[in-house]
């Protein structure tokens, strides 16, 4: 069955705070429900909320931000000696993902992609700061993930990305409230 698809008029602002229409969203419920639920797809960013098997897509208006947090990441070698990375988001989630995750946005900004989500996390100071005896730079343009001592692939080259590309001006051009098909 497919999602309705609704535009509840919240956004996501260039420093990360969400707003609904002129208020800024502060109750830390509402804000860890929205950020686990956030979702990317063609049409922008969404919501999803699921009542039994009924489903809502609630695309949000503006995305001129990250809209979710890495607070903690931490590198390791798997038992198959590959790099992976563990890593706390803003709203308590916690994730094991490949070391290719970690990316360069823009000119700078620490993110991981979050496998199934269609978005990054941009990195805290503090996450980024655990990094700081695992990234390594060629002195050109280039970062390196490098975990030294360890057996297996121990260094992997951050890619790079424009940040732009996880940005939304617009609110996506859907037909809000429609019903979905056979509905």
């Amino acid at each position: 069955m497919s999602a309705l698809k609704t535009r509840p008029d919240i956004r996501v602002e260039a420093n990360g705070a969400w707003m609904y229409r002129d208020q800024t969203i502060n109750n830390p419920g509402i804000l860890n429900y929205f950020k686990a639920e956030l979702r990317r797809d063609e049409d922008g960013y969404y919501i999803e909320n699921r009542f039994g098997e009924r489903r809502e897509h609630g695309y949000l208006e503006a995305v001129h931000g990250l809209p979710v947090q890495a607070v903690a990441i931490e590198p390791y070698m798997s038992p198959a000696q590959e790099m992976r990375l563990w890593v706390r988001l803003d709203y308590g989630a916690e994730l094991d993902l490949p070391g290719s995750a970690l990316l360069i946005l823009g000119e700078g900004c620490l993110a991981v992609m979050m496998e199934n989500r269609g978005f990054p996390a941009r990195l805290s100071g503090g996450a980024m700061a655990s990094l700081v005896t695992y990234l390594h730079t060629d002195g050109e343009e280039h970062y390196y993930l490098v975990m030294p001592h360890q057996k297996g692939r121990n260094k992997l080259a951050l890619s790079r990305a424009p940040i732009e590309r996880y940005l939304q001006k617009d609110a996506p051009d859907i037909q809000a409230a429609s019903a979905p098909p056979g509905a």
